[in-house]
């Protein structure tokens, strides 16, 4: 039987939201006890970019949503905000010039895991980070 476990953080964009997002991912991990280090470290970071991302680039107040569910051999991580609607092509994402400021964050989610994806309905923008598989 698949065991599946589901974390859930939800706050306004601010700056107790990220560690709001590092907190619920912190919970599941010592929770759930079987996700590799590895992958921790890897879904940790690009939940922290892509959570990252939705604060700066909103230019507003948003609600942020994020679950976390935990597999037996596989990790979700997904949100959902208020914000505007995002122009953004994932397959288009490419790490910058070396000597670039910024424009690292969803090029670095992307690298980070399995499947990265964006989607814009009625309840706002979800953005979904799969790790990959793992005994």
């Amino acid at each position: 039987m698949k065991r599946s476990d589901l974390r859930v953080f939800e706050g306004e964009s601010g700056p107790r939201v990220l560690e709001g997002i590092l907190g619920a991912l912190n919970n599941g991990w010592r929770d759930h006890g079987n996700v590799p280090e590895t992958v921790q470290e890897k879904m940790s970071t690009a939940a922290s970019e892509v959570g990252t991302n939705i604060v700066e680039h909103s230019g507003r107040q948003v609600w942020v949503r994020m679950e976390l569910r935990l597999q037996d051999h596989q990790v979700t991580v997904s949100f959902t905000d208020d914000g505007p609607a995002v122009d953004v092509d994932l397959d288009a994402v490419r790490m910058p010039d070396p000597w670039a400021e910024r424009g690292r964050g969803l090029a670095l989610a992307k690298m980070l895991t399995r499947e990265f994806t964006y989607r814009r309905d009625g309840d706002g923008n979800h953005w979904t980070l799969v790790s990959e598989y793992f005994d």
